[in-house]
């Protein structure tokens, strides 16, 4: 994934571009080439890349583009994460500071009135439905989970953004890997985008978070040179958490009360694991852009679960059990978190939105964070993953007229460039990482997290898969000491060529 949205980040793409044009075009040199031609080339082409990167970053709206005060409506899941990204009064602190300035931002650059709209999340694509259906064009841009809003997309409740004046989704402040996701056929048609509007994108990455003081207690390794080394693997973290397991309330059972190596779950914290192995079931066909199912990462899902069995079965891991009911998930990912706070978890897997939750009970302690752990040490590299509720934009199909979609694109564009420059200093450079990490080791942690983001098409749009949700199916079956991979792939591969034939067909109709 490019994930360009942060001005550090940036800085190190910014440094790759320059060094590698400089460094071809001295590979490419012959010995005899003088100092003077490799310097001019090297400067050339230090020049070129910087020209590159300035137009990626630049936004290309027209200086005097203007819509008369025109009001614009957005329509957006009105939940914890995610319910601050677009609405602030500017006195709640640096991100709502930051979101008011943007949305100010927004509306002089482009002479417009911002109209939000707040929804239940279950409600959102319900509501754009209804609306496209019945041409009342009541929403002009929708702002929905990434899950929630791929199923409309395929049932044509969005317009094309490849096709819409102004927009334009390759530029640096919009999330490349997410694009890339959600773009279909050779034609690169876009209905959804997501980038640095969305606060959701940091704070639903996953990330392993680390009680110094227990680890140093016990003399094990220290986790950033393990991570540094690539030593932190499955197996790593299993001989980590091995016999630590303490009777802490005596009251002889294993419960909450207790102390644990690791604590974790099995239902969104169990997620990541595909992706930190760099396992992907469903994936794009190279030159038609249509989805399949990959059957030939089935074995590979099979060892993944004969080791992430392992570390969730032994006695020094607790998980909360997986339920359907969404104040259970978010008691269960509350419910992980405090058992850190606590201190009855030596490691956690938690999403950075927890941390940022429970940062005042989190100050006090000694902690580090870590990507989540490789499939092994032949992995070369680490994967973080994002789950699947990060926020993602739309223009809402209910839209007839070409000249208000044009507006819309604009607005989007204005948002996205806007944000860029000031979101993620906001968020990541200040919140994240002079506030939650403790020492520069972290934050080099840190950025190595996202960095390595990486979106799974089969999560990151699980509920387009009517009637057999992988990520859903992955969920026991990875924790499970019973259960086969071979059987569930069986069933899997009948239905999912199906599944998918269905959704090829949509996407081909779409406009």
């Amino acid at each position: 994934m490019s994930f360009t949205n942060t001005k550090r980040m940036t800085a190190a793409l910014l440094a790759c571009l320059l060094i590698l044009p400089a460094s071809a075009g001295l590979s490419s040199c012959g010995t005899d080439t003088s100092q003077e031609t490799q310097s001019a080339s090297t400067a050339d082409s230090a020049t070129d890349a910087q020209e590159s990167v300035a137009a990626a970053d630049r936004c290309d709206l027209p200086e005097d583009l203007s819509f008369d005060n025109a009001e614009i409506s957005f329509l957006y899941a009105d939940t914890q994460g995610k319910n601050d990204e677009l609405v602030s009064d500017g006195n709640s602190g640096l991100i709502s500071e930051a979101v008011f300035e943007r949305n100010e931002l927004v509306r002089n650059q482009l002479r417009v009135k911002l109209s939000f709209l707040p929804s239940e999340e279950d409600s959102v694509a319900t509501k754009l439905e209804n609306d496209v259906a019945s041409s009342l064009g009541s929403y002009d841009i929708v702002v929905n989970g990434t899950y929630r809003a791929v199923s409309p997309a395929l049932s044509g409740h969005y317009q094309n953004l490849s096709a819409v004046d102004y927009i334009d989704t390759s530029k640096s402040y919009w999330t490349q890997g997410f694009n890339d996701l959600v773009t279909f056929t050779p034609q690169r048609k876009q209905y959804l985008a997501s980038g640095a509007a969305a606060i959701s994108m940091f704070r639903y990455v996953f990330l392993t978070l680390y009680n110094r003081t227990e680890m140093e207690s016990r003399k094990l390794p220290d986790m950033y040179e393990t991570v540094k080394n690539g030593d932190w693997t499955l197996d790593t973290q299993l001989s980590m958490i091995k016999d630590l397991y303490q009777d802490k309330n005596s009251d002889s059972k294993a419960n909450t009360g207790d102390f644990f190596g690791f604590v974790t779950g099995s239902g969104s914290s169990i997620d990541p694991y595909m992706v930190a192995a760099n396992i992907h079931l469903v994936v794009k066909d190279a030159d038609t852009q249509a989805l399949k199912f990959d059957t030939d990462s089935l074995k590979r899902v099979s060892d993944l679960q004969a080791k992430v069995s392992l570390l969730y079965n032994d006695a020094s891991t607790y998980f909360y059990r997986n339920s359907t009911s969404i104040e259970d998930w978010a008691g269960r990912t509350k419910n992980i978190i405090n058992a850190f706070t606590a201190k009855n978890a030596m490691m956690v897997t938690c999403l950075f939105l927890d941390m940022e939750t429970e940062i005042e009970s989190l100050t006090p302690m000694s902690y580090g964070i870590a990507p989540l752990p490789k499939f092994d040490k032949a992995q070369t590299r680490y994967y973080s993953y994002v789950q699947d509720q990060v926020s993602c934009f739309g223009i809402s199909a209910g839209v007839k007229s070409a000249e208000r979609v044009s507006m819309l694109g604009a607005v989007l564009e204005s948002m996205a460039w806007n944000s860029g420059k000031i979101i993620p200093n906001a968020y990541y450079n200040t919140n994240l990482s002079l506030k939650f990490m403790q020492d520069p080791q972290s934050v080099e942690m840190l950025d190595l997290i996202f960095e390595t983001v990486q979106f799974d098409f089969s999560s990151t749009c699980s509920n387009m898969f009517s009637g057999l949700v992988l990520r859903d199916e992955l969920r026991p079956l990875l924790c499970s000491t019973t259960a086969k991979v071979a059987s569930a792939s069986r069933r899997w591969d009948e239905k999912m060529k199906k599944i998918l034939a269905d959704a090829n067909e949509k996407i081909a109709r779409l406009p």
